[in-house]
């Protein structure tokens, strides 16, 4: 079985596609985002991605055509503890079931409320979660205490995220 290498124990990891091959929902993303990112998610500490994605939220393991495309980053002064709380709500949110929801794109783009929090998509799940377990001086992006107007772009240019390693698979 192939895991990412890069999983550090004690850290969890964001990951930004800046193409995300087999996406069909792509393209329509960079349109609307004005380009640079597709995708956002997280690298667990077992080497799993951890997404939401169509049909519903997920971990999978990584692939190798997509490697060359994933961003890895940190988040800025996240502590140990942080990065173990990050772990058991990723377990909590798999067991909710949230569903991805392809309509919630447009309702970002036509800025309407979110109807519930049993459906997401990928960027708008990434900054929630992040809201959930860290104090907000550590968000990604501040402008979303009220609201939840994120793109995997937003994400990508923040100042709060570090560059890391890249993703390298392991068997």
């Amino acid at each position: 079985m192939l895991k990412a290498k890069g999983a550090k124990k004690g850290r969890m990891k964001i990951l930004i596609w800046t193409h995300h091959p087999g996406n069909v929902l792509g393209e329509a993303i960079d349109f609307a985002t004005h380009g640079q990112a597709q995708h956002a998610a997280f690298l667990r500490r077992n080497g799993l991605i951890h997404e939401a994605y169509w049909p519903h939220l997920r971990d999978r393991l990584p692939m190798a055509a997509e490697l060359p495309y994933v961003k890895v980053f940190t988040l800025r002064d996240l502590t140990p503890e942080l990065a173990a709380a990050f772990e058991v709500q990723f377990d909590r949110a798999l067991a909710a079931h949230i569903q991805y929801s392809v309509g919630d794109l447009f309702r970002f783009l036509f800025n309407a409320p979110n109807a519930n929090e049993a459906r997401t998509f990928c960027s708008r799940y990434v900054m929630h979660t992040i809201m959930e377990v860290c104090p907000a001086q550590l968000w990604p992006l501040v402008r979303c205490m009220e609201g939840d107007w994120v793109s995997p772009r937003d994400l990508f240019i923040s100042p709060q995220l570090v560059p890391a390693e890249p993703l390298q698979l392991i068997s």
